[in-house]
């Protein structure tokens, strides 16, 4: 069991920046927990060929540090899919999250103990945290929703879902 101030499910943008403001911000003692085998969110589990962002680059960028916003050019108008993640990594090595971040678990409960004014959170990997504020920044489109289809299960070809892309195919 471990105890913490806050504890943020997701190390996509929402989650890192969340990170950066609890720890160096305000002092907490935080952790993220991301089910990936890297930060990024959406950016880490689409993978797809051709995926990119519909948004411009410039809106992507943190703004908080000079140093940080200066340091990084966006080469296009909509950045690809592993710039981004690029940029984040380099946001990420410059503030040095991955620190208070643990990969490869995924939280399967929370639950608000009121009489402790905690959560009590644990994950697929059997751990227990409790803590006083508990950050959800999942965010929408890193989950995936597959359609039920009558038949499928028969279906003799390969099966991918954008969202859950292979990693080592790329490519079809």
């Amino acid at each position: 069991m471990k105890y913490l101030d806050a504890l943020i499910i997701g190390a996509g943008f929402s989650g890192l920046y969340q990170l950066h403001c609890l720890r160096d911000k305000l002092k907490l003692n935080t952790l993220v927990v991301e089910e990936g085998k890297d930060i990024g969110g959406t950016w880490y589990w689409n993978t797809y060929p051709g995926a990119r962002c519909d948004s411009e680059s410039f809106t992507y960028g943190f703004t908080f540090s000079e140093k940080i916003f200066k340091n990084w050019t966006w080469k296009e108008r909509y950045p690809k899919q592993n710039v981004i993640l690029k940029y984040l990594k380099y946001f990420s090595n410059e503030l040095k999250l991955k620190k208070n971040i643990v990969f490869n678990e995924k939280v399967i409960s929370a639950k608000y103990i009121e009489k402790n004014n905690l959560w009590k959170v644990q994950t697929n990997n059997k751990k227990k945290y409790y803590t006083k504020y508990l950050i959800c920044a999942v965010g929408s489109l890193s989950s995936i929703n597959l359609p039920k289809i009558k038949g499928i299960n028969q279906f003799k070809g390969q099966l991918h879902h954008s969202g859950r892309w292979p990693r080592k195919k790329n490519k079809l």
